[in-house]
């Protein structure tokens, strides 16, 4: 992949967008690394030693999730965001800690110049502390700027969540329950195989689908989720 001019780096430093070269992606990709053993390839967490990304959490949280299609206005998105947090209300504690977490996940890949760190951030928060008590000390790193400061500018911010949230937990839950015969130490193209093959992905989801295979193979794939970026 060219690097892009040194006016691109300072565009995006004026607008508070981290560019994929700048010190931050290392924090960036360390933390999808954490994400991808402890949460991915096995059942755990990233913010806690508790087993939250269970198949069952998963399939539990994926059903509270609104149809990336139906948010389709602003004011229908503020009144999504507020019925899933009272569904996370009446729901088992662990499955907001989950949305917590998910959220965090996909807000690693996405810059932008009005959903900084400090939003992304307080998002996080808003959903963990329902059930749980500020993350310790030790785990601050995981939501400082630098961590989410993100990589890559994505047309229609305001989708990314809804749309997000929901390919993840999908490509989650069938990797989990499927158990395909996947080495993911490997180069990821058998990987990149049975995502295409099991896990249906819209037009508007192909961005996440992008996001998250650099995510989890930044020495392979290049972080490009529109043809338009490419060099």
């Amino acid at each position: 992949m060219a690097r892009p001019s040194p006016g691109y780096d300072y565009i995006l430093d004026t607008l508070g967008i981290a560019s994929p070269y700048n010190n931050y992606i290392h924090n960036i990709l360390a933390a999808a690394e954490q994400w991808k053993q402890r949460c991915l390839l096995a059942d755990g967490s990233v913010f806690t030693e508790e087993s939250l990304w269970t198949p069952e959490n998963v399939g539990d949280l994926e059903q509270l999730i609104p149809v990336p299609e139906s948010v389709s206005s602003h004011k229908e998105r503020e009144r999504q965001g507020w019925e899933l947090k009272q569904k996370m209300k009446d729901a088992r504690p662990e499955l907001a800690l989950l949305a917590a977490e998910a959220f965090w996940f996909i807000s690693l890949y996405p810059a932008s110049k009005d959903r900084k760190a400090a939003w992304k951030r307080q998002r996080f928060k808003e959903l963990w502390e329902m059930v749980a008590p500020p993350i310790d000390q030790a785990r601050n790193h995981m939501i400082d700027d630098r961590t989410l400061s993100g990589i890559q500018w994505v047309q229609q911010h305001h989708w990314w969540t809804w749309i997000s949230l929901s390919y993840i937990l999908r490509m989650v839950r069938l990797w989990k329950t499927e158990h395909p015969s996947v080495d993911m130490q490997d180069p990821p193209w058998e990987f990149i195989h049975w995502m295409d093959m099991n896990v249906d992905s819209s037009r508007n989801e192909i961005p996440m689908r992008n996001a998250v295979l650099y995510l989890l193979f930044p020495d392979y794939i290049e972080p490009v989720n529109y043809a338009s970026q490419k060099s």
